[in-house]
């Protein structure tokens, strides 16, 4: 999947999962920022609306990344 996001070959969307056991003084968006460096260390431009935090234990963020991937 990486080598085809680097190719531009898909859209790319991330799902990250457990921010229900992040620390509280964590933000989202540091969280997403962490997220988008390290996939840029792999060679993938990934904006940061196509990084969806979610907890799947209390449902956070799952019908917006659902409605996401309706595209």
């Amino acid at each position: 999947m990486i080598d085809l996001a680097k190719k531009k070959q898909c859209k790319l969307i991330l799902a990250v999962n457990k921010v229900d056991v992040m620390p509280t003084h964590v933000s989202f968006n540091r969280i997403k920022y962490w997220v988008r460096m390290r996939i840029h260390e792999l060679g993938v431009t990934l904006a940061a609306e196509n990084i969806h935090l979610i907890s799947s234990k209390n449902e956070y963020g799952i019908k917006k990344l659902a409605s996401k991937g309706k595209l």
